[in-house]
Formats: structure tokens, sequence, C-alpha cells
């Protein structure tokens, strides 16, 4: 009984940590990705967005968005925003939705929240299983898609921001903006939660101590 309750207890701190699966740079292959994202003259295509997955960015796939789901995306975004918290519950939400499309063209439809948690019942892993770092790439991919259509009208795209020590845990990496009205820096992070569900967004310095939601 005991042994069960400590494995449990492993599972579980795993599951609410990325566990060092690959930190900024260490992969050439993710780094040469992320660096392709984030060129200024880099155009993307809606036919032709290049998603992460398989645990550190090992595999991109190329998946399609239609002329009606993105318009669905969009609507999340009004022309009538006029504040950087509005802003910031649009952008949650349009990632889930992106994932959602991303994800039947991924085999990444059934992630979990964490690395390793679909895991602790083999039967629910329907289908592969994501890391933080091909979370976070693919959150900085949505958010530039986002920008190219001129929908972060209050925000600046600072990039991945990774997190660990002993106050703040196991590595773990996730997208930093910062809020132009206010000057604040926050942390956009859709690693937590399972597939399609909207991404958490939190102050930068208090992510940076450890923050996870309750």
């Amino acid at each position: 009984m005991l042994l069960k309750v400590l494995i449990s207890a492993v599972v579980y701190l795993v599951s609410v940590s990325c566990f060092g699966q690959g930190l900024p740079d260490v992969s050439e292959r993710k780094r040469l990705h992320v660096k392709y994202i984030n060129h200024p003259n880099t155009v993307f295509e809606l036919q032709h967005i290049p998603v992460c997955s398989n645990y550190g960015c090992k595999t991109i796939t190329n998946i399609s968005i239609t002329e009606s789901q993105w318009k669905n995306i969009l609507s999340y975004f009004s022309n009538t925003t006029n504040s950087a918290i509005a802003e910031r519950e649009q952008l949650r939400k349009a990632i889930g939705q992106i994932e959602l499309i991303a994800g039947e063209q991924t085999n990444t439809q059934y992630d979990l929240g964490g690395t390793f948690k679909i895991y602790a019942n083999i039967k629910s892993a329907k289908s592969e299983q994501m890391d933080c770092i091909d979370e976070s790439t693919n959150t900085l991919l949505y958010l530039r898609l986002l920008n190219q259509n001129k929908k972060l009208k209050f925000h600046e795209i600072l990039g991945l921001r990774s997190r660990g020590g002993l106050r703040a845990g196991y590595p773990h990496t996730a997208v930093l903006l910062k809020d132009n009205t206010s000057g604040q820096k926050f942390i956009i992070d859709s690693w937590f939660h399972g597939n399609g569900e909207p991404a958490e967004v939190v102050l930068y310095a208090n992510w940076k101590r450890g923050w996870k939601p309750k």
C-alpha cells in the first residue's frame, strides 16, 4: 500500500512539471524552428502551420486551418476591445481553439495537462502526449500567427522563458508577453491543461516562482 502511495506521489509531482524535457536551445532542430517562428520576415500561411510535438519539438507537422475555422478563431477578437486585460482573455481562448484544430492533425488531440500524467493510466493514452517545449513553441507560433493578423493591439511577444530551481521546481518553459499599456510582463502557458482548453495567463514574477493552477 505504501509503495502505491509513493508511486502516486511521484507521478503527481512529475505530472505538474515539465521535468526538463528539453530546455531552450538544447535541440538544434527546436532552436532553428523557434528562430524561424520569431523571424520578422516569416509569413505564416493557413495551409502550412508548422506545429511541434513528440517531446522537445522532435516532430514538426504542417497542419492546415480552413477559412471557416480561422473565421471562428478570429471571432474571439472584437474590434471594440479597449484593454490589455480583455485582449489576454481573447488570446488564451484563441490558443485553445487552435490547439483543437492542431490536435486532430498531429495525433495530440487527447493530450492531458502536464507531461507524464497521461501515462499514469496507460489505457487513457489515446494519442501522443506533449511536453512544455512542444506546448510553449506552439503557443509562440499561434501568437505570431495572430499578431500577423493584427490581433495583438496591447501586447508585445517577448519569446520563450524558462524557470526552475529550488523555488520553482523542475525546469519549465512558456511564452512571455509584455503589456504595452502598463509595462507588466505576463506568461501565457498552455501546458497545464489538456488539448483545446484555454491557456493560463499569469504575472511573470509569480510564474517564475513556481506558480501553477490550483
